[in-house]
């Protein structure tokens, strides 16, 4: 049996505790210098950045601070501290804004709430997936995790915001719950929308434009493909192409609209391509270049999104690995586009 295999078949979750622990072990089990090197680097890169344990419990402390009867010693600059120890986090983090959703609603700041609140709503099944990994959360965290966002929507519930606003909320966040938790938010949150429902608030002004990729998401599953692509023609005006956050970019995967919108898409593009600072913008990049027009379009930009697609895809979800960022999402589909190396193994078992 092949050596690199029994080491990683025998390695225990005491064998994690640190760099330390852990070369000890990679020593005692007969590990070359090269296979050592390798693997505490991989060790270390997943912890340098990796907050997302940290910030989860920190939202959980924020929703747990009751509201009509707060603690005496309560001051708002504790709660800032949770600001500051998340401003490093990428924007594009779903943990850090729920954090920061739990600390506006305990200011009464409806304007700070609002904005969080559309934020939230304009999250990307991409954001989810790569800066979250809850195999990662022990049971009891995990359960905590979800009665903090119920709490959190309940909150904003009670203080009556937007009850638009928290259905849109609820129904975003359901599409990450486990299915045992799907049905408690759904009901209690009003998320189950009729067909006539969906079709009256894709069309109107206020909330039709406000969460473009939430409503892709909702009718690609309750509809044919051609009333959803008639409803991503109807949103996707002039108006909201200019104000569509980069975060909704990869509805361009669906739907690349023709006509004068062209132009103007594209030169968003240009800038989206020359100003990309995040690893969700190289996801969203990746994603959006399966359409052949927008590969065309990026490669007058850019030359390197001329190669194969699998070649890009490549090279964004190792840049995933490497930024530290939790590893399921990029090692699923570094395997998909049938990635070979073993180190891949030891990235998702660190």
């Amino acid at each position: 049996m092949d050596k690199s295999f029994l080491i990683l078949l025998n390695l225990s979750k005491s064998d994690l505790r640190d760099s330390k622990t852990l070369s000890k072990y990679l020593v005692s089990s007969g590990a070359n210098i090269e296979q050592q090197k390798t693997v505490l680097s991989i060790f270390e890169l997943k912890r340098k950045f990796n907050k997302q344990v940290s910030l989860v419990e920190r939202f959980i402390e924020v929703s747990s601070i009751a509201i009509e009867n707060p603690p005496k010693t309560l001051k708002y600059k504790d709660l800032y501290s949770h600001l500051k120890f998340a401003e490093d986090v990428p924007i594009q983090n779903p943990l850090r804004l729920l954090l920061e959703l739990s600390v506006a609603l305990r200011t009464d700041n409806k304007e700070w709430v609002r904005k969080l609140g559309k934020r939230l709503v304009n999250t990307s099944d991409l954001q989810f997936a790569s800066y979250i990994e809850p195999r990662k959360f022990t049971n009891k965290l995990y359960l905590q995790y979800i009665e903090a966002l119920f709490d959190t929507l309940n909150l904003m519930k009670v203080k009556k915001f937007d009850p638009m606003l928290v259905r849109m909320i609820a129904t975003r966040l359901i599409f990450f719950l486990p299915t045992k938790e799907k049905s408690r938010f759904t009901s209690y949150f009003n998320a189950n929308w009729s067909l006539n429902e969906l079709r009256e608030f894709v069309t109107s002004r206020e909330y039709g434009q406000s969460g473009i990729g939430l409503w892709f998401n909702v009718l690609e599953n309750r509809t044919t493909k051609s009333e959803v692509n008639n409803f991503l023609d109807g949103v996707l005006k002039k108006s909201a192409i200019k104000r569509m956050p980069r975060e909704e970019f990869w509805i361009l995967k669906y739907f690349y609209p023709g006509d004068d919108r062209r132009e103007l898409l594209d030169k968003r593009l240009e800038k989206f391509v020359k100003k990309t600072t995040s690893i969700h913008d190289s996801l969203v990049l990746s994603e959006i270049l399966e359409k052949e027009a927008i590969q065309k379009t990026l490669g007058k930009f850019d030359k390197s999104y001329m190669r194969p697609l699998f070649k890009v895809k490549r090279d964004v979800y190792q840049e995933v690995l490497r930024s530290g960022l939790p590893s399921q999402f990029a090692l699923y589909n570094l395997f998909l586009l049938g990635e070979k190396d073993t180190d891949l193994f030891w990235w998702y078992v660190l």
